[in-house]
């Protein structure tokens, strides 16, 4: 498909369409509608491995997703089918493939491959142009808008791409979740559990890796008053969020960090501290490899079994010993660890 550089009067009514916002144009310059193939193989961060996703304005190639949420790009020799995830022989009548201004004019139709671009449609020729950064192009209203107000995510018309009723990861939300419908997504959420998106379901929190914490309500408040310091991010034992002074006003967003591996954080403390010495019923094996740990359970006799920093299995020690996280083993000593017991 070839792409021309168009006339500026093309676009003057591009401009008075978006006069409340100036400067979001820039001038329009030939390109062909495909941008560099690789680089759309970091999408599959956001899809369960092995999903084939259709590379973003190509009737033949496809990325297979990985393990490492990467992904290689591989073409058939003629259509790659979204739907049944394989390589066939049909010529492709996906409009968001071929020319997207086939039998248009006097329309603006948005670039598949990414948010901020667009093209002109005159006569059936495409003219292309982007909005300008911080901006996306929304093909329903014609115009460009705010990219917080935009429902665009990393390119135009995502589920496009991938099968229906496919769902991935909201990178700014681990409770939340977007699925596909008739090629359209909607943002959905889990109730007090986070998304995963390789069982595609609503999981313990402790099984999420996740650094996009919601703010739980009212976090930064005590006893209704504006409370400045360090809060839990009531999901893992390393992560906290630090309210700001912002006077008598509540800091609705605060920010969130995390203690390094082998230490846990303590609202008592106001810090990071030894693990054993944390308040903590999440997942105590964040950070802590294939260790043995004590658990919040059964006064300091139980004990976690960690496998890649999640819980794998838990253990009660025999003859009512407890268990010593310094030795990895169950003792006779009496142990008592502020972290034992504390499970609601």
């Amino acid at each position: 498909m070839s792409i021309v550089n168009p006339p500026i009067f093309l676009f003057l009514p591009i401009i008075a369409l978006i006069y409340c916002l100036p400067l979001l144009l820039v001038v329009c310059a030939p390109r062909t509608i495909y941008a560099d193939d690789e680089e759309y193989t970091d999408l599959c961060r956001l899809f369960k491995d092995n999903m084939k996703i259709s590379v973003p304005g190509s009737c033949n190639k496809y990325i297979q997703c990985q393990s490492d949420g990467m992904g290689e790009v591989l073409s058939c020799p003629n259509t790659f089918d979204v739907k049944g995830q394989t390589c066939v022989d049909t010529v492709s009548s996906n409009t968001l493939c071929n020319n997207r201004c086939e039998g248009k004019s006097g329309v603006w139709v948005a670039d598949p491959t990414t948010c901020h671009g667009f093209f002109y449609c005159a006569n059936s020729v495409p003219y292309w142009s982007h909005c300008a950064d911080g901006l996306h192009f929304d093909e329903n209203s014609q115009m460009c808008i705010h990219e917080t107000s935009s429902s665009c995510v990393d390119v135009a018309n995502i589920c496009h791409l991938v099968p229906d009723k496919t769902k991935f990861r909201d990178e700014t939300n681990c409770a939340s979740y977007y699925e596909c419908s008739s090629n359209k997504h909607s943002r959905k959420s889990c109730s007090k559990t986070y998304f995963d998106v390789q069982t595609q379901a609503c999981v313990d929190k402790a099984k999420v890796a996740c650094t996009a914490h919601p703010i739980p309500s009212g976090l930064c408040l005590v006893k209704k008053k504006p409370f400045v310091g360090y809060k839990s991010d009531q999901a893992t034992c390393r992560g906290f969020f630090y309210c700001k002074d912002l006077g008598a006003v509540e800091d609705l967003e605060p920010i969130w960090s995390q203690c390094p591996v082998g230490k846990f954080f303590s609202e008592d403390a106001q810090g990071c501290v030894n693990p054993v010495n944390a308040k903590c019923a999440y997942n105590r094996c964040e950070g802590r490899g294939d260790l043995m740990v004590s658990s919040a359970n059964n006064n300091c006799h139980n004990y976690l079994i960690c496998e890649n920093g999640f819980v794998a299995e838990e253990r009660t020690c025999a003859k009512d010993y407890f268990f010593d996280e310094m030795y990895q083993a169950c003792v006779p000593d009496i142990i008592y660890y502020e972290c034992c017991d504390i499970k609601t």
